[in-house]
């Protein structure tokens, strides 16, 4: 995958990631959950997300933060494309694009400790390459970075969707640490 753009990339991941079986989803998510999130986390209040289709799951790992006693917050989609925030609790709904997320934003946003996001693929040198709609991208970059004491960023993938190093553009935030079933790989700057 190494040399491709970032449409080529996303494209031979989601090909990649098509080709999963539900048993394999399901041991992803589980695996998830059991790394351990106390001392990996900074902070009680995290940002999470629910997975769509074929992602790593999050439903086991939900569960064990909020078991662990965290006040964990999910992601809602709001029509200019910004990010708001509930949180993770039963009283969910599907937005447009197939993505449970909480019924009610909380006013005004938390200040979170720690944020496990989605992506396609992640380097080793704190790159993220997500979805291509940029709501995180633009959400972190409203926020300090982990250096500058804000949010301990975490990126969750599949153990073969971590590279060397991606293509970036000027708008792409960086992440801290990587998490996949098997692996935590913490990114030195």
């Amino acid at each position: 995958m190494a040399g491709l753009g970032k449409a080529e990339l996303r494209k031979q991941i989601r090909q990649s990631r098509s080709t999963r079986t539900a048993q394999e989803l399901a041991q992803v998510n589980r695996a998830l959950a059991t790394h351990n999130w106390d001392t990996l986390l900074k902070g009680s209040v995290i940002a999470c997300y629910c997975a769509m289709e074929n992602e790593p799951g999050t439903d086991s790992l939900i569960e064990e933060l909020k078991n662990l006693g965290l006040s964990v917050f999910l992601p809602i989609i709001s029509n200019d494309g910004s990010l708001q925030w509930g949180l993770a609790t039963t009283n969910m709904v599907t937005n447009e694009f197939g993505i449970a997320e909480p019924a009610n934003p909380i006013q005004p946003t938390p200040e979170f400790s720690s944020v496990i996001m989605p992506a396609m693929a992640v380097g080793r040198d704190g790159s993220r390459l997500g979805r291509g709609g940029g709501y995180y991208d633009r959400w972190l970059e409203t926020l300090p970075t982990s250096a500058e004491h804000g949010p301990l960023r975490i990126a969750v993938v599949f153990d073969n969707e971590v590279l060397q190093t991606l293509p970036v553009e000027k708008h792409d935030q960086r992440i801290d640490v990587i998490v996949t079933p098997d692996h935590i790989v913490y990114i030195n700057d």
